[in-house]
């Protein structure tokens, strides 16, 4: 390689979503079903790399979208410790992927621009997956945690191997 490879390209992303459920006050036990649906579409300008001729490659925009839904059951508890109110969650969800998007990425290189390659996207799998989540909730202010969003919410899918996510939000109260 004699020159450094570059490129520049713009995209737009898109992710929606919503969950609705009902549960039942069983004494310090929370139970109820729960089901959403969660939306992603993402959209990419094509491109053409800059550097070694022989090397470089120009690339098509691509758009890529997806709808996932989800049904299960969530429960939690409610118990008190030294003032402060615990109330943690978990839900055995069943997913599936409604819809997708494939496509075909096309690319040539910058030497041949008359030769166009391709890659198809697979489409996703049929399957329906299991989903393990939960997170705790607490609060010094007991009528403050119905409302309080979970400080730490973690969640485990289950397909061939067991990959694992995790995301943070806080909740500041005065």
């Amino acid at each position: 390689m004699i020159d450094t490879i570059s490129a520049e390209t713009e995209g737009t992303t898109l992710v929606a979503g919503g969950e609705a459920g009902y549960l039942v006050d069983l004494g310090r036990l929370r139970a109820g079903p729960v089901a959403g649906a969660q939306y992603a579409r993402v959209r990419m300008d094509g491109y053409g790399e800059a550097g070694d001729p022989v090397l470089t490659l120009n690339v098509s925009g691509q758009r890529a979208s997806e709808l996932v839904g989800f049904a299960g059951l969530e429960t939690g508890f409610k118990t008190e410790v030294s003032g402060l109110s615990i109330a943690p969650f978990f839900k055995l969800l069943a997913e599936k992927q409604l819809d997708s998007s494939g496509g075909t990425i096309r690319y040539a290189n910058t030497g041949s621009p008359t030769i166009v390659n391709r890659f198809e996207l697979e489409e996703a799998e049929d399957d329906v997956y299991a989903r393990l989540e939960g997170a705790p909730r607490w609060s010094s202010h007991p009528a403050s945690l119905s409302s309080s969003r979970p400080a730490r919410r973690w969640s485990i899918r289950s397909r061939t191997s067991f990959p694992a996510s995790s995301a943070s939000s806080w909740v500041f109260r005065a």
